[in-house]
């Protein structure tokens, strides 16, 4: 695939906790984490640096930006007091600016184009003149002017919460980027019947428009109140056809093609007239209808769109153009309620400022939607492109696509093929990202077997554009034009039936402050695990985790760090999808399937999801937790050896007894054994903690038929060694007849597949780095989390653990390289997909980029 259309990249000091939190909330924001969107992997790469190393040429950011990796790179560096007061700092930034004004303008189509976005995170941004200098500083609302709270969702999504500041700091890096990505594409000022909506302002490109389309009955105020708000918050242009029309101008034409292409986009304001409106039907389907976005290319587009829904209660007819896009409700209404229940003289007031607030909040929600939407379809446009042009000439039968298909567009598309080429339908179409849910793929499947495709074209025929590589080549031909209603003999029920696959478990963590030294942060692993996890269930396989459940939400950006939405939460809410998807083809088979009840027991019994809960001192989760994810989630308590319930539960009952004060008058001698006695309670609960874990490892290791381990931390694990390395541990001698044993005489037939991704630093890159050298030294023993109680002894028992696992993973490095490139690394009995050869291995543990990592592993596992 080449290039990224767009990299971006963001700098923030360390030693500044609100920077952090800004960098990992854009993160969250750009990577799509939440809602159904994130199915499709469609997000844009986002890359931490917080680090300056001394370099012998001086101070330089580290890792150094990868400039001709992208088209475009988008730096936006947050600057705070602590990087303003910092000359390394200083001098790496300086020496940035110098590296980027090297880069060519994208206009000219070369590589490693750079846009510096300084980001004034405090007020003295002022003072980094070399910076600032001739460039506009992106300027975040102050501290105190900003409202915190956390935008809500639309149908079916959630959002990382969001403070004032993020906000204004993602809608600005969106709006420069995609200003800048205009200007790649020489775009200009739109069109309109031959007029120029917008001239350049000196030089620049100018300013995005989007179309308001409303119906007049009831949308008026709302489309006024929405075009004047435009202005406040972005710099987006509105075109609004009571004050972009001149009078006694030819006006229907003028609207059909504004909807249609002359402007940037279209914001629907739904109101109860809204569906009965003949033009604002009309305006919505042009901005959905797909069209070529260029002549004799298979570049096809609809206008990014985003809907305000605002209705008085009731019923409300849904608008069929609009079905697949964001709606986003107009909180107006339910601010001006709940002020109007207060009494007394300020009441009034209160009305009009909670209704001014809640619009305010409403027209941000809805620039920072529509904006996204904008740039996530030029991106995707420049990879259709980069698609095309490695497919030529090869393209006849071949679709390439800037959005995301929903029924209606993949619909209109097939029609609108169907009238220009007079000829068979396509046999390949490309879409944004790296695959859908289960539920909207077979949603789009029914829509192609109702145009005439046979059960195995249809699902050949939709591929991600990430995987579009050399000339088409359907399994099957595509249908004829006229062919209608195939989906007759094609099957007796839509239903994503997998085949019958592994269960495999997934290690991954870290700290951001391991991860930065290769420029990621905790979000990156997180999002990368998710991804995984996606491809794996996609391709027939089941997954396990272990750790504590805890489903809540992160700390929200800015307050001080931003983790997104908790990582168990992404992943149940992924297994929750692909189960219920599973409950319904389940269903369907059951109305003709004898035995479908048992089918669906086990269907019970071996969710997608799997999580095995170490003891702790703390508890598990309750069964109301455990019983709301049942079929997603099976829950497998694991006990430290040696231990019953009865044991550990007398020892936190003695803990919690002996963390009560002594009564007052107590000897010096009572208080020294109060203290000896509280101290062994501690020492054997942490003890048992940690046997806990290194249980969960071992069980998860026996129970699996895989593992894939990604970043993880290094220094202050819980376990008694970081858990990442542990786990490689348990992997590499699964099959052991007792789940441990003396790792010197460790075979390959102790040995489970193993999948190391050690390009993402953590633990992980550690031991890649082991076993990629032959000759390469094993780590130092980590920092672990430490402790007064029994200190000696416990360090004592880390050693001995570090010095086995180092004889073990020799071992199996000095097997590994004995092999031959294409030989397996792991013996093939049981291993009914992909063979992982020397070859596949040694590129696991040097890939650092995700999209190349998520390939292997899809190489690996099938799908």
């Amino acid at each position: 695939m080449g290039l990224s259309p767009v990299t971006v990249y963001v700098l923030a000091h360390p030693a500044c906790a609100e920077s952090a939190g800004l960098a990992d909330g854009l993160f969250c924001w750009l990577r799509l984490q939440g809602g159904e969107e994130v199915a499709q992997d469609a997000g844009l790469p986002v890359w931490f640096r917080s680090r300056v190393v001394e370099r012998a040429e001086g101070p330089r950011l580290w890792p150094p930006i990868a400039w001709s990796e992208a088209r475009l790179n988008v730096v936006v560096v947050l600057c705070s007091d602590p990087m303003v007061v910092d000359p390394q700092w200083w001098a790496a930034l300086g020496a940035l600016l110098d590296e980027a004004a090297a880069q060519p303008d994208p206009s000219t189509g070369q590589a490693g184009a750079a846009l510096v976005l300084p980001v004034g995170v405090t007020e003295a941004v002022g003072r980094l003149g070399f910076l600032v200098a001739n460039r506009q500083v992106i300027r975040l609302p102050r501290p105190d002017e900003g409202r915190d709270r956390a935008p809500a969702a639309p149908a079916g999504g959630t959002r990382v919460g969001a403070t004032a500041r993020l906000r204004a700091l993602r809608r600005a890096v969106m709006e420069a980027t995609l200003r800048r990505l205009r200007a790649s594409r020489g775009l200009g000022a739109p069109k309109l019947g031959g007029l120029v909506a917008g001239g350049p302002i000196f030089g620049l490109v100018p300013e995005a428009r989007v179309f308001l389309s409303h119906a007049k009955a009831d949308g008026r105020l709302i489309a006024e109140r929405l075009r004047d708000g435009l202005a406040a918050c972005s710099q987006l242009r509105p075109w609004f056809d009571a004050t972009d029309l001149p009078a006694g101008a030819r006006w229907a034409s003028r609207m059909d093609e504004a909807a249609r292409a002359a402007t940037d986009g279209l914001i629907a304001v739904v109101t109860d007239a809204y569906h009965s409106r003949y033009w604002c039907q009309r305006e919505a389907q042009h901005a959905r209808e797909p069209r070529r976005l260029e002549a004799g290319a298979p570049l096809w587009g609809v206008q990014p769109t985003v809907a305000l829904l605002s209705t008085a209660g009731g019923a409300q007819r849904v608008v069929p153009a609009l079905n697949g896009v964001l709606h986003i409700g107009w909180r107006g209404a339910d601010a001006i309620a709940e002020a109007g229940a207060q009494t007394g003289a300020d009441a009034k007031l209160s009305v009009r400022e909670a209704a001014a607030g809640a619009a305010v909040e409403t027209i941000e929600d809805v620039v920072e939607w529509w904006l996204l939407e904008a740039l996530l379809a030029r991106v995707a446009e420049q990879r259709a492109r980069d698609v095309w042009a490695a497919t030529r000439p090869g393209a006849n039968d071949l679709a390439l696509l800037n959005f995301t298909p929903d029924p209606y567009t993949l619909g209109r598309l097939l029609g609108a093929w169907r009238r220009e080429q007079k000829g068979q339908l396509p046999a390949r179409i490309g879409y944004p990202g790296f695959g859908l849910p289960v539920a909207g793929m077979e949603r789009l499947i029914e829509v192609l077997l109702d145009h005439g495709y046979t059960e195995a074209a249809a699902r050949a025929c939709l591929v991600p554009l990430l995987e579009m590589v050399g000339p088409a080549a359907p399994a099957a031909p595509p249908p004829a034009a006229t062919a209608r209603g195939g989906r007759a003999g094609a099957r007796a029920a839509v239903e994503h039936r997998p085949p019958a696959g592994l269960r495999v478990a997934l290690s991954a963590g870290g700290t951001d402050a391991e991860l930065a030294a290769v420029g990621l942060g905790a979000v990156h692993i997180d999002d990368l695990q998710v991804r995984v996890s996606r491809a794996l269930l996609a391709a027939g396989h089941r997954l396990a985790f272990g750790g504590t459940f805890d489903p809540g939400p992160a700390a929200v950006a800015g307050a001080p760090r931003a983790g997104g939405v908790n990582l168990t939460a992404r992943l149940l809410q992924l297994a929750q999808g692909w189960a219920a998807a599973q409950a319904d083809a389940d269903a369907h088979a059951a109305d003709a399937a004898v035995g479908a009840p048992t089918a669906l027991l086990e269907r019970l019994r071996a969710p997608p999801l799997l999580n095995y809960a170490p003891w702790t001192a703390a508890g598990a989760p309750d069964t109301a937790a455990r019983a709301a994810r049942a079929g997603a989630c099976l829950f497998i308590d694991v006990l430290p050896p040696g231990h019953d319930p009865a044991a550990l539960q007398a020892l936190v009952a003695a803990r919690a007894a002996r963390a009560a004060p002594l009564p007052a008058g107590a000897t010096v001698e009572q208080v020294a054994e109060h203290r000896e006695a509280r101290a062994t309670v501690e020492g054997q609960i942490l003890w048992a903690e940690r046997e806990a874990l290194t249980a969960m490892r071992r069980r998860s290791a026996q129970d699996c038929g895989a593992r894939v381990l990604m970043g993880g931390k290094i220094h202050g694990a819980a376990g008694w060694l970081p858990g990442v390395a542990e786990e490689l541990e348990a992997s590499l001698w699964a099959h052991h007849p007792n789940g441990a044993g003396d790792p010197v005489a460790w075979s390959p037939a102790l040995a489970q597949p193993v999948l190391l991704l050690g390009g993402f630093g953590g633990i992980s890159g550690l031991l890649a780095g082991f076993l990629k050298v032959a000759d390469a030294a094993w780590p130092a023993l980590p920092a672990g989390s430490g402790g007064a109680v029994g200190a000696d002894t416990f360090e004592a028992e880390r050693c001995g653990r570090w010095e086995r696992l180092e004889a073990l993973v020799q071992g199996f490095r000095t097997h590994l390289h004995g092999l031959s490139d294409g030989d397996p690394v792991f013996p093939a009995d049981g291993w009914t997909h992909a063979t992982l050869t020397k070859t596949t291995f040694l590129q696991l543990l040097t890939v650092e980029s995700p999209t190349a990592a998520l390939r292997l592993v899809r190489r690996v596992f099938g799908g």
